[in-house]
């Protein structure tokens, strides 16, 4: 059975005093399990406040009954914890299930927590999953929490992925919020636990509070100085209960109330600059109850005429008033840019132009790579130049507009992406095979270009001649067949775009030269002239420079090979054989030597023979 946290806290309030609305800042309170006083922020001052515990198997066996004699209102219980190592296991809380039963025994309200050392998303899901079916079967009081901090030790693996930059306060933020995202999917109310200083320095907290999901907040202290919501406060880890010697406890005060718990002021998005007093409407709601405006509340604003921070202050009306004082901030940023629109577009540069935005200080280009939107620069006027881009390809660019107040910046709304080409540059192509009837060009793609030309020089006519007009803009490569052995061949490629049925041509780029393979020789015969001797016979090749024999015991030549080379005079070759009577293979092949390296001709035919 899952139960709403407001619910419970209801529950809670039954037994305890609501403080009356008073007007100071702050006021002050006892702790059943501390000898101090403790300030409470004016925030909580017409709440109830019920006085907990949280516990591990650290805390040993415990007497419950005289928990509950102590004062103990609720108690969160940890269900399971993750190593801090590099192998991160996850590991069940020994005494869960005995807490449980002590805690159930005696009424008291319970809620579970993980201790997490999650450094991916995917990892905090898995701790989600593994709590669930932990506490499932168990009736829940109080939400599953994400207890989210460093083990305190250079190695830890939540320690090192921060001090190394691999996780930031956007990354954890994103952990955070996949576990209570999971855990609320599942039914469940969650929550996240974590130091004052890890909830401003490592995670953000006002994003969690905004997905609707309350704080935990541990600060040792007796009087928080923390701006940000949270709705229980461990305000030490030196508890002791009364009748429970020898045993420290983690205490907390817990804030309640029907009233105050419950009311919520609606998340304000960015708001457009105008130029006069921007004020954006609100929902208060108490619960599941929409409050009505200027019967349950009154709005007022400050700071909402310029860009930069707003804040809105709700206050209670009617029989809410002395019971509403709720505070939101908003941001007010230049309007979306307009009217972008390329203005010039060269190989490897576009110029953009787009209307200037009322209040703006200047603008921020992003370029979309591999995925991701990839900062270009910021530009005060109202054109930019990007660099840097292939010619003939495809980009999506997108700008916002900023401006500074009060040493921080307000960017606007980033506008509708759109997508930019440039024009098609020279190709220059590559050899990746040749034989001595055919070679194999290849260039990079242009993907904003519809087409390429690929062209053979003609000694003939002393030209080049289209030999293949290619219309795929993805294809990029061209085998050129029919071709002659032992010759040169020269070949361009230059790439097109269609527009309004009109071809436009990109320069060519440079030439590619390839010699084209000598033919393979023809392999006559090939005998055993006497012990361990065999003598090959082949065709001459025109233009060789000279033959390579290779014999083997092997059919395909894999190993136990060896080979003869000869000079293009001789047209037959003895060699001689390890082993007599054995059975080998012998083939052959022409080379010409081009520039002093050998260039072979494709295998002859394979002759098998019998040693003598």
């Amino acid at each position: 059975m899952k139960k709403s946290i407001k619910k419970i806290m209801s529950l809670l309030l039954a037994g305890t005093m609501l403080v009356t609305p008073i007007t100071a800042s702050a006021f002050t309170g006892s702790s059943n399990f501390m000898d101090k006083t403790y300030t409470h922020q004016d925030r909580f001052v017409s709440s109830g406040i019920q006085q907990g515990i949280d516990v591990s198997y650290h805390n040993g066996t415990l007497d419950w009954s005289t928990i509950k004699a102590a004062g103990v209102d609720f108690a969160i219980l940890r269900a399971a914890y993750r190593g801090y190592g590099t192998e991160g296991t996850l590991v069940r809380d020994a005494k869960f299930a005995e807490y449980m039963q002590g805690a159930m025994s005696q009424g008291i309200p319970v809620g579970a927590y993980i201790y997490s050392q999650a450094i991916t998303t995917a990892e905090a899901v898995q701790e989600a999953n593994y709590i669930l079916n932990i506490v499932r079967g168990y009736s829940l009081d109080l939400p599953i929490v994400f207890d989210y901090e460093f083990a305190g030790v250079k190695t830890g693996r939540l320690d090192s992925a921060w001090s190394s930059g691999k996780l930031n306060k956007s990354k954890m933020t994103d952990i955070a919020l996949a576990f209570c995202d999971t855990i609320k999917n599942a039914g469940y109310d969650a929550m996240v636990y974590a130091n004052k200083t890890f909830l401003s320095k490592n995670l953000d907290h006002e994003v969690i509070e905004n997905a609707g999901y309350d704080v935990w907040l541990a600060h040792y202290t007796t009087n928080t100085n923390y701006t940000g919501d949270y709705k229980i406060w461990q305000y030490t880890s030196s508890g002791r209960i009364p009748g429970i010697e020898g045993k420290r406890f983690d205490c907390n005060f817990m804030y309640s109330g029907t009233i105050s718990m419950s009311l919520k002021i609606s998340n304000i998005p960015n708001q457009i600059y105008q130029g006069y007093d921007v004020s954006p409407s609100v929902t208060v709601t108490n619960g599941g109850t929409v409050l009505t405006e200027g019967t349950d509340y009154t709005v007022s604003y400050q700071n909402n005429s310029g860009i930069g921070t707003a804040t809105v202050n709700v206050f209670g009306a009617g029989i809410y008033d002395g019971y509403i004082n709720l505070t939101k901030t908003f941001n007010i940023v230049p309007d979306t840019v307009k009217n972008m629109q390329i203005s010039k577009a060269g190989t490897n540069t576009v110029d953009l132009s787009w209307s200037p935005v009322s209040g703006a200080d200047g603008y921020t280009v992003q370029i979309l790579k591999n995925g991701k939107w990839v900062s270009v620069g910021n530009f005060v006027g109202t054109s930019a130049q990007i660099s840097g881009l292939l010619p003939g390809s495809v980009n999506y660019v997108h700008i916002a507009a900023y401006a500074s107040s009060n040493g921080k910046t307000y960017i606007g709304n980033y506008n509708t992406s759109v997508k930019i080409e440039t024009a098609v540059g020279a190709i220059n192509p590559r050899v990746s095979a040749y034989a001595n009837n055919f070679v194999t060009l290849t260039w990079d793609k242009q993907t904003a270009a519809n087409g390429y030309e690929v062209f053979k020089y003609d000694a003939s006519s002393k030209k080049y001649v289209l030999y293949k007009n290619i219309t795929n803009p993805n294809t990029n490569t061209c085998k050129v067949t029919g071709l002659a052995s032992n010759k040169k061949y020269d070949f361009k490629v230059r790439a097109y775009q269609i527009d309004d049925s009109e071809k436009t041509y990109a320069p060519f780029g440079a030439v590619v030269s390839q010699y084209t393979s000598i033919a393979k020789p023809k392999l006559n015969s090939a005998k055993s002239t006497s012990k361990k001797k065999i003598k090959a016979s082949w065709s001459k090749v025109g233009g060789a420079s000279g033959y390579q024999v290779m014999w083997s015991t092997y059919k395909n030549f894999s190993k136990n090979y060896k080979t003869k080379s000869v000079k293009a005079k001789s047209l037959s070759k003895t060699v001689t054989a390890a082993q007599s009577k054995k059975i080998y293979y012998v083939r052959v092949r022409a080379y010409k030597t081009i520039n002093g390296k050998k260039v072979y001709s494709q295998w002859s035919n394979t002759k098998k023979v019998k040693t003598k």
